[in-house]
């Protein structure tokens, strides 16, 4: 027996988008434009969310992150901040036994004056509290820029503010910027990168240079 022939399935897609539209009621049509509309704005709002941030708080970034969450949690809320565990451990008061473990769970180098706060140090060994690292002596060099500038760094570091340097005016082969800057970093994958862009300063705004 001969098959019967197979129609186009362009014909079965448009027969079947008219059955539906068919069957919509007015209220059908509104609930799904609504929708739409709704999902194109998020979209849009994701998009330039920057920009949206700046309109409503006049920052471009929200400084509150999930490990900053996790710290409040940690400390109920900030009402225990742990300064009444700070204590000296010495030779005399505590015994032998005991300076050991907390010299093996707390190096001395990260207690200076041998004064703990247990909660810092906890948080800070988990990556819910920050570590503090200085910045000295910036170096740039060999910056995709043709001419003498005015140049400036720009550092955005975890849910801290940006920090910003002087601009110096200098050729793009070295440019040295002598002012330091302190970083607040937390150890933990969950922390957003540092990054670090260069900028050419313009007579009305500026322009990126380089970023890493």
């Amino acid at each position: 027996k001969q098959l019967p022939a197979m129609g186009n399935p362009l014909e079965y897609i448009v027969d079947g988008l008219a059955f539906f539209v068919g069957s919509l009621s007015v209220s059908n049509v509104r609930e799904i434009a609504v929708w739409f509309v709704l999902a194109l704005a998020l979209v849009v709002v994701f998009k330039y969310r920057r920009r949206v941030t700046m309109l409503l708080t006049g920052d471009e970034f929200v400084h509150l992150t999930f490990l900053d969450v996790l710290w409040l949690c940690f400390t109920c809320g900030g009402c225990c901040d742990g300064g009444w565990t700070v204590w000296r451990c010495t030779r005399r008061v505590c015994c032998k036994l005991c300076c050991l473990c907390i010299d093996w769970l707390w190096p001395p180098h990260r207690r200076p004056g041998r004064s703990l706060n247990l909660v810092k140090e906890s948080g800070r060994s988990m990556g819910f509290y920050p570590v503090c690292i200085k910045l000295d002596h910036l170096i740039a060099g060999d910056l995709p820029f043709d001419r003498q500038g005015s140049f400036f760094c720009v550092i955005n570091a975890g849910s801290s503010p940006s920090q910003s340097t002087a601009s110096v005016t200098s050729y793009p082969k070295v440019v040295h910027w002598g002012e330091g800057k302190v970083l607040r970093l937390r150890d933990s994958p969950a922390e957003p990168d540092v990054h670090i862009s260069i900028r050419e300063l313009d007579v009305f705004g500026h322009t990126e240079v380089a970023s890493v």
